[in-house]
């Protein structure tokens, strides 16, 4: 829910414009067809899957789903 606690693996592939504003289009289109994944804790948001979904859908102001596991401490 909340975005600013949302972070971005710092090893994934840096985010695509050019993607993102595909599946900005896509989205308005269609809508939001899959999930992103996250690993929470409670100060943060780990984003893990999805970064480009995620980006386009918050430039949206759409919620996004995710699958969310508890425990990350293997990824920091």
């Amino acid at each position: 829910k909340d975005k600013n606690k949302v972070k971005m693996l710092t090893y994934n592939r840096p985010v695509n414009r050019s993607l993102v504003n595909k599946l900005k289009e896509s989205m308005k289109k269609y809508g939001i067809l899959s999930t992103v994944t996250v690993y929470q804790s409670e100060k943060e948001t780990l984003l893990v899957d999805g970064q480009h979904r995620w980006t386009a859908a918050s430039e949206l102001g759409l919620d996004m789903p995710a699958i969310s596991k508890l425990d990350y401490g293997k990824f920091r």
